[in-house]
């Protein structure tokens, strides 16, 4: 058996690596699964997203300053990521722990 990759994925992982389209392997369409929206990971990142851009959304921002943030950089009233997230976080507490 060659362990060397052919680009294609093997048939048991097929269902778990399904494209984001909801196109199966045999062309059948599935609906998407919106589920993760609904997490508080997913909440949390939505927010930290819009306050980097100092509330501002991505065409908003693209328009006033003509890019988007750089990955450290911060545009929020807030001095820093870590002072955001620490305000964030106590006002939508998780209904469940945090893991990592």
């Amino acid at each position: 058996v060659s362990t060397q990759s052919t680009g294609h994925h093997s048939s048991e992982n097929e269902e778990h690596l399904m494209p984001k389209t909801g196109r199966q392997a045999d062309g059948t369409s599935k609906a998407k699964d919106y589920s993760y929206r609904s997490t508080f990971k997913h909440k949390l990142s939505r927010a930290r997203n819009l306050a980097q851009r100092g509330g501002l959304t991505k065409a908003a921002a693209i328009q006033e300053k003509g890019r988007l943030p750089r990955r450290k950089e911060w545009w929020g009233p807030e001095g820093s990521e870590k002072e955001w997230k620490k305000a964030w976080l106590a006002a939508n507490k998780p209904k469940t722990p945090l893991q990592g």
